[in-house]
């Protein structure tokens, strides 16, 4: 139970910055270099446990989006 009020909290704090809205109007921007910014603020999102920009991060990689270059995001 304290786990899912954990995911909760994390998701849905007021932080600093707002990841998912910067993402989104990167991406509708409709250039790749923003597209590319849109795809990082997803992935990090995604990685602090929401689920929106894991769903985001999922479909645009099922859909082999031409214009993004995953392989420079996954570089570590």
């Amino acid at each position: 139970m304290a786990v899912s009020f954990y995911k909760l909290v994390s998701e849905r704090g007021v932080w600093d910055d707002d990841l998912l809205r910067d993402a989104e109007v990167a991406w509708m921007s409709g250039n790749d270099q923003d597209k590319e910014v849109a795809m990082l603020k997803w992935w990090i999102a995604a990685e602090r446990g929401s689920e929106i920009a894991q769903n985001n991060i999922a479909h645009i990689l099922d859909q082999g989006e031409e214009a993004v270059d995953c392989h420079e995001l996954m570089t570590f």
